[in-house]
């Protein structure tokens, strides 16, 4: 580990900074244009060589990538601890290569008019696996799974409401039967009512 260690603060050394200016670069509005105009569904964390498939085939290069990309693109050096930093971001990250075709996803906070809207949610369905697709123009939000049929709603007590939402705090995450919105039936009437879905258990 000390050797490892040793040769990442060396790449890090190596390493130019070419700091993202995402307060400059629109990127609110591209991911919301990339959503609602071309159903793909973009998180973040996703700079280069970051693809989730890497993690699979070579966990300690994509947590090197991690590090090295910190640097690069945020000007974050996190070589204390860098491993637990880079598997905290993993873990957020890696539900979005297990979704399945025909999964439903909720976005909180966002939707056709606003991208950060506090007083509405969106729902869609997954169509397509995940993949890795980074727009050089942004550096980011490489990270994309294909969605159709998306559809917002206001928080109300005849949809659901934002506390509903709170324990989801993944880039994607079951919402499990054990949940309260499963066990008073808020979450399958709002999908049969709102959504024309039925869900069975």
């Amino acid at each position: 580990m000390k050797d490892k260690e040793e040769s990442i603060r060396y790449k890090l050394a190596k390493t130019d900074e070419d700091i993202i200016l995402y307060e400059c670069n629109n990127y609110i509005d591209y991911l919301h244009r990339e959503l609602w105009q071309c159903g793909k569904l973009r998180q973040g964390w996703g700079i280069e060589n970051l693809d989730l498939t890497i993690y699979k085939k070579d966990q300690t290069q994509w947590i090197e990538n991690y590090i090295v990309g910190a640097k690069k693109y945020w000007g974050v050096e996190t070589t204390d601890d860098y491993c637990h930093v880079a598997m905290g971001r993993y873990n957020i990250l890696k539900h979005l290569t297990e979704a399945k075709k025909g999964d439903f996803i909720f976005i909180p906070k966002h939707s056709y008019d606003k991208h950060h809207d506090e007083s509405s949610f969106t729902v869609c369905e997954l169509v397509g696996a995940y993949y890795f697709d980074l727009d050089e123009k942004y550096k980011d939000f490489g990270h994309v799974v294909i969605v159709k049929n998306l559809k917002s709603y206001k928080y109300s007590d005849s949809t659901l409401l934002p506390g509903d939402f709170i324990g989801y705090r993944k880039a994607l995450g079951e919402i499990k039967k054990g949940h309260q919105l499963y066990g008073d039936k808020r979450f399958k009437d709002f999908m049969q009512i709102n959504y024309s879905i039925e869900i069975k258990d």
